[in-house]
C-alpha cells in the first residue's frame, strides 16, 4: 500500500477557510431572503430542529417562534421566543426580539442560511 502524504495546514489558513465559507453562506441566505421582496422574514412556529453548537454534542432546541429576515440596513436578524408571543405569526407580532446576527457571539451563518433554504416558502411581510 502506498503512503498518503497529509496536507497539514496552519491553525491560520483553516480559520480563513472556515470563515469564508460563512460569508459565503450569509450572502447566500441574504440573497435568498432579498429575492423576495417585501417579504424578507421567515417566521415559523412551533420550531423545531437540531444544532451543533461549538465543541458540543448534538442537541435538539424546540422553540414556539422562530425567525430570520432583514431589516432595513440589508443585514440579516433573527428571533426566538419560547412563549406565544408572536403567535401572529409576522415579523411584528414580535419585532422587539429582532437581533442583528452579527450581534451574536459565534454566529454560524451556514446554518441559518440551510434554515432560510429549507423554509423560504414560509416567507411573509
Amino acid at each position: 500500500m502506498a503512503n498518503k502524504t497529509v496536507e497539514k495546514i496552519s491553525p491560520d489558513t483553516f480559520w480563513d477557510e472556515i470563515n469564508a465559507i460563512n460569508n459565503k453562506a450569509k450572502d447566500a441566505a441574504i440573497d435568498l431572503l432579498n429575492k423576495q421582496g417585501d417579504n424578507r422574514y421567515i417566521v415559523v412556529m412551533d420550531w423545531e430542529d437540531y444544532y451543533t453548537e461549538y465543541y458540543t454534542d448534538q442537541a435538539a432546541i424546540s422553540v414556539s417562534v422562530f425567525g430570520v429576515g432583514l431589516n432595513e440596513d440589508n443585514n440579516l436578524c433573527i428571533a426566538a421566543t419560547v412563549d406565544n408571543q408572536g403567535y401572529g405569526c409576522s415579523k411584528n407580532d414580535f419585532e422587539q426580539d429582532w437581533v442583528e446576527v452579527s450581534e451574536l457571539f459565534r454566529p454560524c451563518y451556514a446554518l441559518l442560511y440551510r434554515f432560510v433554504a429549507n423554509n423560504i416558502d414560509k416567507a411573509v411581510t
